[in-house]
This record gives C-alpha cells, structure tokens and sequence, in this order.
C-alpha cells in the first residue's frame, strides 16, 4: 500500500455534485457517477460505469453498461461473443510484406475470455488475450514466400463467435523497402555514411534477461514493434535498445510513433540506466524526439518543436507530454494524434553540433557495441 491510500478513511462516499454539495447514501442513488475515496493528500476519485445503487446494506451494486458481458465468476449462457476488429499492419482485408518485414496484429473482441490464432507461423496459437490493441509483432524472416490467411478465433467456454475473422496475407523475396524519409525531412538526416537500425540482424533490440541476445524479430523502426503497445498508452516496461558493432558504430534508431490522444496535461518519461545485456557499452548519446527520423538538428528542432526536445545524456531521463509543457524546458511538448520519431544516436558531440560532424562513440566500433536500458514510464 502506497502513501497515498495508506490513510484511506472508513467512510467510502459515493457521490455526485449538485450545486457544490457531495450527495451520499440512497439519496444519492440515481445521480451516482463516481466512487470517492477519502485519501491523502487528495481524494481518489473512481468514475463508475452503468447504472448503480446501494442496498440497505450499505452494498454497492452496479450493473454493467454491457449486461452481456460474461466473467470467469459468472454465468455465461446464451452470452453473444464477436469479434470487433481484427487487423495487420492496420489492414483488416489484405497485406503484402518482403521476406524479413514484421507484422503487427492487432484484435478486439467482445464477450469473449480467449482467441486463437491460425494460419500463419509465429501467429498460429491458443489462449491469446480477448484483446490487444497494443499488437503481437511477427517476423516474416523465416516464412516462406508464398499467401497465407490468417485467422482469429474468439470464445467463452463453449460458446464462440459466430465465424473467425481472417486477413490474407501475400509475403513476397522483394528486399525489405528502405525506411521512407517523410516529406519535409530530407534537409535534416544524417549523412549517408550513418545507417538507421530495423530489423532481423539488424534489429536494435537485445534481452535483458535469459540470453541477452539480439531479439530479430523487432522492427526498429516503429516504437509498436519494439513494445508491445502504443506511444500513448506507456506502462512501466524495460527494453534494452543498442547499435552493436555495426557500419563501425555509425548507426542511429529512430522508432516512428503516433502520439495519439494525448491529452494536453500528461507528462511521461523513458528512465534510462544501464543496459545489464551482452556486454553493451552505455555510452554518452544524442536523444531527440522530432518530426523526422534520425534528426540531431538542434536549431530546427527547437524552432518546430520547443525546448526540452533534444538532449545529451549518459543516463539522464528522457521527459514527454501535452501541449501544456510547451514552455517547460525540460519536457518535450508533443501535439496529439501526430507522427513523430524518438532518435537516439551515441556520440560524444555535444547538442548543437551540425549533424555532418557528429561522430561515434569509439567504444560502439569493438566488444558488443554500445546499448541502453530504456524504460517507459509514467510520472
């Protein structure tokens, strides 16, 4: 128990405003919308889905906005199970990918405990989640080429969707095609002696547990491939992004992101420490978040995205939020629903140098290269 629920009251109100006076008890029965904890320093305030009353007993009992929707505790007869959405690569009908691209599934469902997924190596398996908007990312490097469909199958105990949902998949020995420069972007790239991580061998991504090993099956070119959710929805989880030994230590990753509903005061961090996997150098580094991938241009960063945007760091944290932290110079200010990429670079050159006379960390050309333990966290 945290400091803030340590001093929870035994009086549990459960409220709604009306004209500035806090209603409690079964006069408040028909307005309840919130449940109100009385902790320090302020209130914990849980909103309250569907229709809710109190019993003589003080009980509470709530009626889900979905009647229908089944629990592990519950009766499940004559429940209704669907499947809402089931997409790859954003594609709900069809895709085609190079040998060696990933692809990214992602699914909901409704009614259901349980899917399984059929049709493609990688993806095939029981007992997934009834949802993930965050996305299962599967390598396409050892799939033979050829068309597949893929399916997915939801249920709840006996009862199951009425049909599974299905994409086709077409995976053709086309090369892998280059990460796009998006427009706009072409002035503030790196130098062509400089290569950008992706994946199979040279993805950015190492275990840091087990093996340690590098993890081919990550995409380093999209934060979604690398975690397994999206920009906005960060939970407190570990990856150990690095360049190894690769083109003499002249690599960089940018990981393109949606910042999605950001709501403009949120404020979130990547903690960065030590990368305690294969041997790594954590060395000193360049970290941007910007409009363009592989961008150290610290003028024109400032000037289109605000202070706090770029920063030299051995392991100091990386902060992000909303609008409102637009003049916060230590927080990079991100507008919603837009594309951005979160670059990191290792070199000794400090912010400001011009990105054609950036130059590697020496220690990224030997041993296992150079490698960081990132974190994404929230405040």
């Amino acid at each position: 128990m945290n400091s803030r629920t340590s001093n929870i009251s035994k009086r549990i109100m459960i409220g709604a405003v009306a004209g500035g006076l806090l209603l409690a008890g079964p006069a408040a029965m028909a307005q309840s919308k919130q449940l109100i904890l009385q902790t320090q320093p302020e209130p914990t305030v849980i909103e309250l889905q569907g229709n809710m009353q109190i019993d003589g007993d003080g009980n509470i009992n709530v009626t889900p906005v979905d009647p229908e929707a089944c629990t592990a505790t519950g009766t499940c007869e004559g429940v209704e199970v669907a499947i809402n959405s089931f997409t790859i690569n954003s594609q709900a009908s069809s895709v085609t990918v190079a040998q060696g691209e990933n692809l990214t599934f992602r699914w909901q469902s409704r009614g259901a405990w349980a899917c399984d997924g059929s049709g493609l190596s990688g993806w095939t398996g029981n007992g997934k989640s009834a949802n993930n908007s965050g996305g299962i990312s599967v390598s396409t490097n050892s799939i033979t080429p050829g068309n597949y469909v893929a399916s997915l199958n939801c249920y709840n105990g006996s009862v199951q969707a009425a049909s599974p949902s299905t994409v086709a998949i077409e995976v053709t020995d086309d090369e892998p095609p280059p990460p796009t420069t998006p427009e706009g972007c072409e002035d503030r790239t790196l130098p062509s002696t400089w290569a950008r991580k992706t994946t199979g061998s040279n993805s950015c991504s190492y275990q840091y547990q087990g093996s340690h090993g590098l993890i081919t099956t990550h995409d380093c070119r999209h934060f979604n491939q690398v975690w397994p959710f999206d920009f906005d929805e960060q939970t407190s989880l570990q990856r150990v992004l690095g360049v190894g030994t690769t083109n003499g230590g002249r690599a960089y990753i940018a990981l393109e992101f949606n910042s999605g509903n950001l709501d403009p005061a949120s404020s979130k961090k990547f903690t960065v420490g030590q990368p305690q996997s294969s041997n790594l150098d954590n060395g000193p580094k360049l970290y941007s978040i910007s409009r363009c991938p592989g961008d150290f241009n610290a003028a024109a960063i400032l000037d289109e995205m605000g202070p706090g945007c770029i920063k030299s760091s051995l392991i100091s944290s990386f902060s992000w939020g909303g609008t409102d932290s637009w003049s916060n110079s230590n927080v990079c200010a991100l507008e919603p629903n837009t594309r951005y990429y979160f670059n990191i670079i290792y070199t000794n050159s400090p912010v400001g140098t011009d990105p054609s006379q950036i130059v590697p960390w020496p220690d990224c050309a030997s041993g296992a290269g150079c490698g960081t333990r990132y974190s994404a966290d929230n405040y």
